[in-house]
């Protein structure tokens, strides 16, 4: 494909498979990401002088100008996720590739990623939501025009809702939930996103119980000045929204009867968290600073703790 030739979306192409598992609503916003973007084309791919290796250049440009959007794996685009606008192309570029990027993106929070070749020890740090995302506000997409901004709100909120719909199995391997932080940064109507939480099932009141327990809900509201006009009155917003009666209900209700016997305490350590003011802890039940007050909660709600070390007092 030659430079600045149109990415073709209407053909699937070998890799549109990939998308299949992900549920309809989010195939359908990845597919209007194709569409609202298409018109962009590579301008100034090519990263700043002294940044990358030779190698790595010739082989990324050479797949950026021969290869067909779809197509374009983590391998070739990875690095637009970290780099994009900074020291990787300019903001057309970001939206020529944006389409491929969010569908990549959100194949590997969803699980059905594919391995990044080049340097696998790079892949988690580039795919990172509190970083990759930050290229919207880097490119001041608040600007865009409102077709471009709606697009990728529809996606951020399809990606929402299929993330909320999975369990990520045992708590041990869990990691932050950087994705709805990043999320909620992000979007113009966090409201919207939020109320989806409040009616999710156990699912999703396992990641609102994550979100709870060892997110920093001071700290990630941290703000730039090139942030752009959501990330302050977002965060309000959602300190607000934890600190609301219902929230502390649905972690109890989720305790009482939704949630499996076994993972229960789940809800139960977020409630305390919540309401104990206590800071970030340990996803590690061996590392909690255990006290009656837990116990007690736990006992009301009718849950079993883990095995820890007994009560402080």
């Amino acid at each position: 494909m030659a430079p600045g030739s149109r990415t073709g979306v209407a053909r699937p192409g070998p890799r549109a498979a990939m998308i299949a598992p992900m549920d309809e609503a989010l195939t359908q916003a990845i597919e209007r990401l194709y569409r609202e973007f298409a018109e962009y084309r590579l301008e100034t791919p090519s990263p700043c002088a002294t940044c990358y290796s030779p190698e790595i250049v010739a082989r990324i440009e050479g797949r950026l100008r021969t290869t067909p959007l779809r197509d374009l794996t983590v391998d070739d685009i990875g690095h637009f996720y970290t780099d994009g606008v900074l020291t990787w192309g300019g903001v057309e570029d970001l939206r020529h590739l944006l389409p491929r990027l969010m569908e990549l993106f959100a194949a590997h929070h969803l699980g059905e990623g594919d391995p990044w070749q080049d340097d696998g020890s790079r892949l988690r740090v580039d795919l990172d939501p509190a970083v990759s995302l930050l290229r919207f506000p880097d490119a001041e997409w608040w600007t865009w025009p409102a077709g471009e901004r709606e697009a990728v709100d529809d996606f951020l909120f399809a990606l929402w809702r299929a993330y909320l719909a999975t369990d990520k199995g045992e708590w041990g391997v869990w990691e932050d939930e950087a994705l709805p932080a990043a999320i909620l940064r992000l979007t113009p109507d966090p409201l919207r996103f939020l109320a989806h939480w409040r009616a999710c099932d156990w699912a999703g009141t396992r990641h609102l119980a994550a979100f709870v327990t060892h997110g920093d809900h001071t700290g990630i509201w941290w703000a730039r000045e090139t942030d752009g006009p959501t990330v302050t009155l977002n965060g309000e917003a959602i300190r607000r929204w934890l600190g609301e009666p219902a929230t502390v209900l649905q972690l109890e209700d989720t305790a009482r009867s939704l949630a499996p016997r076994e993972t229960a305490w789940e809800a139960v350590l977020a409630l305390d968290v919540l309401t104990n003011g206590r800071g970030v802890v340990s996803m590690f039940p061996e590392d909690w600073a255990v006290d009656d007050s837990l116990h007690r909660r736990a006992l009301e709600l009718g849950v079993e703790l883990p095995e820890v070390a007994a009560p402080t007092g």
